[in-house]
């Protein structure tokens, strides 16, 4: 059955080839069949259980809910061991959510975020994205409870499992279109983002330390260490904004009929975890191409995943279901 990871909408580092070619071509298609790649798998499983966590759960609990993902995962759980996130992912609630929550603010798990540019138009902004359909999938937002909406703070944390803790430019762009999307959505002025709207990711499986099983003072400095705020202001707004219009732009305005992939992409290290990553032809239906420039280079996809049109998975899916 299709796997919703691989939605196009749940792309998140808008860089130029995902946009430019895999959006125009690539995402009438969807992978089945297979088994999931490993970066994503182990990154779905932690973020599955942190959606189901809460504070009337124990430590036991966590590492219960954690067990039962690794008992069941088809990647190599000695490289992504969850296990080992534990202690730091215990202290980010005890410490940090339930901190905020004790005080009154509103925890709200992974939600879908719709841009609605009709009403978002009628607000004073001075610049603001084109009227493209975009979501965005915000996996932790803290809701402050002041009585005045327009006094209410909105803090996201958007979890990451890779093994350095650093906010690259492309998370940095992530980040900051969730803050346009929650603005939307909450009513919240355009100027009034950056001082409204604190956007941090959190790493709690970057380079854990063994001292932290044992010792809870090291795992909540691992922690706080691994929880990264974005600095950033109305500028980086103004900039964020302009690049993505301007690729929707060359995007709207471009044949892609006669455009050569190998020519306009080009390979980043988010490709690694991309469903398309070294598909061929000879994977999917008449009029699929295939990521070339990938598999080119020697990329290959997981054994056995096959390629079909997005009207096709769903008929494929419906069979199982009735099965």
């Amino acid at each position: 059955m299709p796997n919703p990871r691989y939605s196009p909408s749940r792309v998140g580092c808008f860089n130029d080839c995902q946009l430019k070619y895999f959006y125009q071509y690539l995402a009438e298609f969807v992978p089945v069949g297979g088994p999931p790649v490993d970066v994503q798998a182990k990154g779905t499983d932690l973020h599955e259980v942190m959606e189901l966590f809460d504070s009337g759960k124990t430590i036991d609990d966590l590492t219960d809910m954690i067990r039962e993902k690794q008992k069941a995962a088809e990647y190599d759980t000695s490289k992504y061991d969850h296990m080992r996130s534990i202690p730091r992912l215990w202290q980010f609630w005890t410490k940090h959510v339930k901190v905020k929550e004790d005080a009154g603010w509103k925890v709200k798990k992974e939600g879908w975020l719709n841009m609605d540019w009709a009403s978002f138009s009628k607000r004073v902004t001075k610049t603001r994205m084109k009227e493209v359909q975009m979501v965005g999938a915000v996996d932790l937002m803290l809701v402050s409870q002041e009585r005045k909406k327009d006094d209410r703070r909105y803090e996201v944390i958007d979890y990451k499992t890779g093994g350095t803790a650093s906010i690259s430019p492309d998370y940095a762009r992530q980040l900051m279109i969730y803050g346009l999307l929650i603005a939307e959505k909450y009513g919240i002025p355009y100027e009034e983002i950056p001082d409204r709207v604190s956007l941090s990711l959190f790493f709690p499986m970057a380079k854990v330390k063994d001292e932290e099983a044992v010792d809870e003072a090291v795992a909540e400095k691992e922690m706080l260490r691994n929880l990264k705020e974005l600095k950033y202001t109305r500028e980086d707004l103004d900039e964020v904004v302009k690049k993505v219009n301007d690729t929707i732009s060359a995007t709207n305005s471009t044949d892609w009929e006669k455009m050569d992939p190998k020519v306009i992409a080009s390979m980043k290290f988010s490709c690694n975890w991309c469903p398309f990553l070294g598909s061929t032809p000879d994977q999917g239906p008449d009029g699929f191409r295939g990521c070339e420039l990938t598999s080119l280079q020697g990329k290959t996809t997981p054994e056995g995943v096959k390629f079909m049109t997005k009207a096709d998975a769903k008929v494929y899916e419906q069979m199982n279901v009735k099965k």
